[in-house]
């Protein structure tokens, strides 16, 4: 198991900037290597998409766990 990042940040702050420190809410969950991507967009079409209305997200897949 690794660990994916959700990150949840502003729209007015680049892709680039979008970081642990800057992101406005941060989603942890622990997923399979290979499915890192497809489970992080689940989570973000359920739990997260009320929280992340109006603003930018970016998954990072490959924390620890």
């Amino acid at each position: 198991m690794i660990e994916a990042i959700v990150l949840i940040c502003g729209l007015g702050l680049p892709p680039q900037s979008c970081t642990e420190k800057t992101a406005d809410d941060v989603i942890r969950i622990k997923v399979q290597p290979t499915i890192c991507a497809m489970a992080a967009q689940t989570v973000i079409a359920g739990e997260a998409g009320v929280r992340a209305n109006g603003r930018r997200m970016k998954v990072i897949c490959g924390g620890k766990a």
